[in-house]
């Protein structure tokens, strides 16, 4: 993924000219990545225990390679921009490879009796990383991890379609960027507790999903864009409510809509940081989504569909120094998508979507650094899938 940035140097001190010194950086970060999962399952009742028990094991290879270099473009008059500048003086500011194989064994039991329900689970995973620094040489680093990881969860289901559900879940991952040193970083390990209620009307073609969770995460990853590479912090809570509705209103209509509150913080940092007990640096607090898709059963147009919604996002907040910015806003946003697609026969199906239907402008966000960055132009993605 090829990334050309320029911007201006000394624009935010206090005093400065038209005239500003322009430094050019060009980034190129390739990514592989080969995936290898199986499973197997077998079914069996036992002292009124209806269980289905999972097996299976997963490798995964990642190869990470992130070249940056920079140079100085020269001044640069800001009420009479000239850009025809070559980049001079190169700096190869860094130059890594991460080689990162992960293994894991993991099996799991969903037990049915009588209306409970009942599932537990848990995984090992063995993780080597290999990090090679191709402009400090010698400060090739190798590094294993090992962990194992859990879950549980218990549900109950009544005649009038109510099922409520708890469950606990511990999670790791490893980390594929690295430190502002140049050193791999730690993998983030996390625990989350979630209640909720699952709703399906007798007689309806609905589902309805209410719940809470509370979601922390140790040594979590977040990019601080004034040193322009990634750190960790000590720990990260992410806590909110979910809903969710899925209908189908008649034979050939479907609706969908979601709603989610998120409050995430980084509750332990150092003491000089700028986002700690803050929202986290592009998180919005309220998202919501609707989406509808109408599906042609009969006459010459049997096998089509199309499909349209809008989704929501809250303002996401940024956190820069009180002599800088102070908070930045990125403010809200609502977009519009649209789908259409074809099912030719029970086999083959070709679809195109399309993100940002209208190809608005607004802001995704921005950083700890006071810059801000564009959201997502219009996407078309077409694709042909075929089931057997």
């Amino acid at each position: 993924i090829p990334r050309h940035e320029t911007w201006p140097g000394n624009l935010n001190n206090g005093g400065f000219g038209t005239r500003l010194n322009m430094t050019a950086y060009d980034r190129f970060n390739k990514s592989m990545v080969y995936s290898l999962d199986n499973q197997l399952e077998g079914k069996f009742d036992v002292g009124g225990l209806q269980n289905t028990v999972l097996f299976g094991g997963s490798f995964d290879r990642t190869s990470f390679n992130q070249d940056w270099n920079a140079g100085l473009v020269g001044p640069i008059d800001i009420y009479n921009p000239v850009y025809l500048r070559d980049p001079t003086t190169p700096i190869a500011v860094q130059n890594t490879l991460l080689e990162q194989q992960m293994k894991g064994v993991y099996a799991q039991v969903q037990s049915k009796y009588d209306r409970w329900l009942f599932l537990l689970g848990g995984r090992q995973d063995w993780v080597d990383s290999d990090f090679r620094d191709k402009v400090a040489r010698g400060s090739n680093i190798s590094s294993e991890d090992r962990k194992f990881t859990y879950q549980g969860g218990v549900m109950y289901q009544f005649d009038n379609g109510m099922t409520p559900y708890v469950s606990y879940s511990t999670a790791f991952v490893p980390v594929q960027q690295i430190s502002n040193s140049g050193a791999p970083l730690e993998p983030i390990t996390s625990s989350q507790y979630e209640v909720g209620l699952k709703y399906e009307p007798p007689g309806w073609d609905t589902a309805f999903t209410a719940s809470v969770y509370d979601l922390r995460k140790k040594d979590d990853t977040y990019f601080d864009a004034t040193t322009a590479s990634y750190r960790q912090v000590g720990e990260s809570r992410a806590k909110g409510v979910e809903l969710e509705l899925n209908s189908d209103l008649t034979p050939n209509l479907n609706v969908t809509a979601a709603y989610t509150y998120t409050d995430a913080r980084i509750t332990k940092d150092s003491a000089t940081s700028l986002v700690k007990d803050h929202q986290m640096t592009g998180v919005p607090r309220n998202q919501a989504s609707v989406w509808a898709k109408y599906r042609f059963l009969e006459s010459s147009l049997k096998g089509l569909y199309v499909g349209g919604g809008v989704r929501y996002f809250d303002s996401a907040f940024s956190y820069t120094a009180p002599t800088l910015y102070g908070k930045l806003d990125a403010g809200d946003v609502t977009l519009v998508d649209a789908a259409i697609g074809y099912q030719i026969d029970r086999n083959w199906t070709v679809d195109l979507n399309a993100k940002n239907l209208f190809d608005k402008e607004y802001v995704s966000g921005c950083n700890d650094a006071g810059r801000c960055y564009w959201g997502e132009k219009r996407t078309l993605l077409g694709s042909v899938s075929y089931n057997w």
